[in-house]
This record gives C-alpha cells, structure tokens and sequence, in this order.
C-alpha cells in the first residue's frame, strides 16, 4: 500500500509545477487539483461495488497495474491530465480497500502499532524521495524526471506485484474474506 501512495503523492506535489512550467496559470492548476480529489471521492465511494466485481485479489493486484499506465500516460502523453485524474481515482480506491484490509486482518490489539510503523515508513520514504524527485526535476527537467517516475514506478510496482504472489496465500486470504482477524495467514 505505502509503495503506490508514495509515488502517488510525489506525482502529486511535483505535478503542480509541471503544470506550471506548461504555462497553466494557478487557477487552471487549481481545476485540474480539484478534478483529481472528486475523482479520488468517486472512486473511493465505489471501491466496495468495484470490489465485489473484481474481487480483493483485483484491487491489490490489478489497481497498481492501472497506475503503471497512468504514470506513463502522465510521462508521454499529451493527455496526461486525464491519467493524473485517473491516478488519483485509483489511489483513492487503493487507499479504501487497503486500509479495510489492513483493517480486517490485523488483530486489533497490534493495529496501532501497525498502522504507526507504516505511517513512519512512509515519512520516512518521503523525506527521501521529494528531494531526490525534485533534484531530477532540477537536473533533467520535470518531463524527464516523470518519464524516470514512470520507469521507478513499473519496476517497484511489477516487482510487488511478483512478491505478492509468489508469497503466496494472498489469493486465498482475500478471497475467503475472512472475519477472524487472522492477520498472519495474509503475508506481505
């Protein structure tokens, strides 16, 4: 979960300036911004429908795919606002059904400290990785620097991807949908 937000929120913060340096004017940003938070909404308000559908095993394992082609629409393509808009509707997705997830398998009485530890480790990615985006966007220029994005994000994304499965018990831990809060058959 902490690997698609944290590439998510970097897009996020350095997108703005992308969109600066394309001549878009605050407002113009400011659209686009808002555009992207009701997409997260909706998505995110759906997330249980969509679910049921797909199946757990599609949110955890197909949404992160969909975000590798959003970032490499953001990177290449001249509609790269409608991947971003996209992006931020699958992160909202990714976030409601993840935190359930964690929510569900995580025994109560460690779930604080997981979800503590998670937060830490993201903050702890953050403190690297904006300076490292922007030093990129600095040295290459931000287009390059969200063609590097689309390129870090497959290989951490797809390498996940193959982690998860081939942990394996994933597939079966969500789709028993399980109400004991047997965290520990479901391994990351």
């Amino acid at each position: 979960m902490q690997i698609f937000s944290l590439i998510y929120t970097t897009s996020w913060y350095y997108i703005q300036n992308y969109y600066k340096g394309m001549a878009l004017d605050e407002f113009q940003i400011g659209v686009i911004l808002a555009v992207a938070a009701v997409s997260g909404a909706v998505f995110a308000s759906v997330t249980h429908r969509v679910e049921a559908f797909i199946k757990p095993f599609g949110i955890v394992i197909g949404v992160p795919i969909i975000a590798i082609v959003c970032y490499w629409g953001i990177a290449l393509n001249p509609l790269h606002t409608s991947y971003f808009v996209v992006l931020a509707g699958l992160e909202g997705m990714y976030y409601v059904a993840m935190s359930d997830y964690l929510n569900r398998f995580i025994p109560s009485e460690h779930r604080a400290t997981v979800l503590s530890f998670g937060a830490m480790c993201f903050s702890s990615m953050m403190i690297i990785l904006f300076p490292l985006f922007g030093y990129l966007g600095d040295l290459i220029g931000l287009e390059r620097a969200f063609y590097v994005m689309a390129v870090f994000a497959t290989l951490v994304i797809l390498t996940s991807n193959v982690l998860l499965l081939r942990r394996g018990k994933i597939e079966d831990a969500l789709l028993e949908n399980r109400n004991d809060n047997n965290f520990y058959s479901f391994r990351f």
